[in-house]
């Protein structure tokens, strides 16, 4: 039996926004390559997430039960832990980095990564993975939940990045790994930690972190200062770029190219969603799309699935950001077709 996937891994909201900023900027707005640099960082940070997981997915053992992504918050404390691992014995924070080049963990705290001669300084992560601990066990006791023994460990996911401790400081042989160790380590813990946690106790632990899990979609508008009317509307064509096609007998039609598309605007639809918050109303949508047809719109949300709340009718319905997952398949897509657009 493998491990237990209960908070499953998706591309970060922060990810997914960011990239849907860039889509519906023109490329002449001030600040493009600000938001595009970030980006590859956050991409570079998902990737070694990616390859943290390839090594728990398969791991050989079903008392261990793994959440992606966990945000949580504790007296308006808002914390973010990579991977969570819940067993029977003790809990693990992972904190998943990758890093390239050769990183040197200095005695004052410092971590500074050399690459191509060039010395860089980063924020220690044994400092981030300390408030996380910190924090998560204030979570518990504040939960009136029995504090299991927890481990934390620096996941280093580039298998070619060299760590560096020549001054052998003991925190970062204990803390700090490559992603490949990480099953070993796992091991190590149960052999550490015999005790076990209460069946019944462990289970109520899984569903409280569930239920407080914060699924913020960080508004990314505001952090770069971007006003809305730079913004781009109406339906992108994914061939030519252009935000001018038209509704034409149940598809869209673009007057540059001339494709035609009957789901060219189910990405500006989650767009929405990642850009101006999680509802949207009828009208919020034809502004968003371009169209004045308002009955058009609740055979488009119909086809996709998206959910829709509130009472009565017209103005007091308005439809649901869609789960997670869907937007999973929907990032792929989406750089798949930027890198298409980018090399022609």
């Amino acid at each position: 039996m493998i491990c237990l996937i209960v908070k499953p891994l998706f591309a970060p909201w922060r990810l997914l926004a960011e990239q849907s900023l860039l889509w519906h900027l023109p490329r002449d707005i001030p600040g493009v390559a600000a938001i595009e640099k970030d980006l590859a960082r956050l991409e570079a940070g998902w990737h070694g997430e990616q390859e943290l997981d390839f090594y728990l997915r398969s791991f050989p053992d079903e008392r261990v039960r793994i959440f992606y992504d966990l945000r949580l918050s504790i007296e308006e404390q808002k914390f973010q832990i990579d991977t969570l691992l819940l067993t029977p014995n003790f809990l693990a924070i992972l904190e998943a980095k990758n890093y390239s080049g050769t990183l040197s963990f200095l005695p004052d705290g410092q971590l500074v990564r050399i690459i191509s001669g060039r010395r860089e300084g980063f924020p220690n992560p044994l400092t981030q993975l300390s408030r996380q601990k910190y924090l998560l066990k204030k979570w518990l006791v504040n939960h009136q939940i029995s504090v299991p023994a927890i481990e934390s460990q620096v996941v280093i996911a580039n298998p070619a990045a060299i760590i560096d401790n020549l001054s052998g400081m003991p925190s970062v042989n204990d803390f700090v790994t490559h992603a490949e160790q990480i099953p070993a380590r796992i091991q190590c813990w149960f052999k550490k930690y015999p005790d076990k946690i209460n069946e019944a106790a462990l289970n109520v632990l899984e569903k409280q972190l569930l239920a407080e899990q914060i699924e913020d979609v960080p508004d990314v508008l505001e952090k770069f200062k971007i006003k809305t009317a730079n913004l781009q509307r109406g339906v992108c064509c994914d061939h030519c770029r252009n935000y001018s096609m038209q509704r034409i007998y149940g598809q869209w039609a673009c007057p540059f190219c001339g494709i035609r598309s009957q789901t060219a605007h189910e990405p500006m639809l989650l767009d929405y969603f990642l850009l101006f918050g999680r509802n949207m109303t009828n009208r919020q949508c034809r502004e968003l799309l371009m169209v004045e047809n308002r009955y058009l719109i609740p055979r488009l949300m119909k086809k996709m699935n998206i959910p829709i709340a509130g009472s009565g009718a017209g103005a007091g319905l308005y439809y649901k950001r869609p789960a997670h997952e869907i937007y999973e398949t929907y990032y792929y897509q989406r750089r798949k077709n930027n890198i298409t657009t980018k090399s022609r």
